[in-house]
């Protein structure tokens, strides 16, 4: 990938922070309290907003109730997480900037992840979307566009960085540049649902796309291992972006 953008969104469990492992342990640990089998709930609860999940598991009168007992799981679990490599200098070079060109967008909700991102040492963000600030969760594009409006920037002159398939469908879908990273599935995983996402949305994407035309080109997409593999160059008016 060879891009230039004027903004990176970014994703926060397994794209800033490596927390896949608190998260894991809050699913397990609350569908032992439900007596489910948590291993279908780990297939599909990763990049999604926990309400999204659970709409899949319970009558809607019992969510807010599982939300709070998530929420509080959540909160005892904490402290393992760390900063996930390339993230510490892109993200503070990013924070010292006048004028802010990058946003979160999490499916967590703010009162988790933004404890989460300063107790690993990272930034957090001007423009900031949490799980409650949007009406669905990705891979519904609400949240990437609500940043982008935030940022006032296009979604199509943005670079979504993601972990997850529905985040990768989300960025897609707001009109957004992707790039994932390896950190919570494999690159086979992550190829195979930036394919059936654009299937999905009646386009195609460039896979790893070396031309460098920017935003006003077709959506690009890629898969690295994590942001260390990337560069990226803060010019005054664009953001240039190169996988090694």
């Amino acid at each position: 990938m060879r891009i230039d953008v004027a903004a990176l969104l970014f994703d926060i469990d397994g794209t800033l922070v490596a927390s896949i492992d608190t998260v894991e342990r809050v699913w397990r640990a609350w569908a032992a309290t439900r007596g489910l089998d948590p291993e279908p709930i780990l297939l599909t609860c990763h990049g999604r907003r926990s309400e999204d999940t659970l709409a899949e598991l319970l009558p809607q009168e019992e969510i807010p109730r599982a939300l709070a007992e998530l929420d509080a799981l959540e909160l005892e679990y904490a402290g393992s997480e760390v900063a996930l490599p390339g993230t510490r200098a892109l993200l503070e070079q990013l924070a010292r900037e006048t004028h802010p060109r990058w946003a979160a967008v999490t499916s967590g909700g703010r009162s988790i992840m933004e404890p989460r991102l300063r107790a690993t040492g990272l930034p957090v963000p001007p423009v900031f979307i949490a799980a409650e600030d949007v009406p669905r969760g990705k891979p519904d594009p609400a949240g990437y566009r609500m940043a982008a409006r935030e940022l006032g920037v296009d979604p199509a002159d943005c670079l979504v960085i993601e972990d997850a398939p529905a985040g990768i469908g989300a960025g897609l879908a707001a009109g957004g540049h992707v790039l994932a990273v390896a950190t919570s599935h494999s690159e086979p995983e992550l190829q195979s649902a930036a394919t059936f996402f654009a299937a999905m949305l009646g386009h195609s994407n460039r896979s790893n796309d070396h031309s460098g035309t920017g935003a006003k080109s077709a959506a690009q997409f890629a898969v690295v291992g994590d942001l260390d593999a990337c560069e990226f160059v803060l010019d005054p008016d664009r953001i240039r972006v190169r996988t090694r």
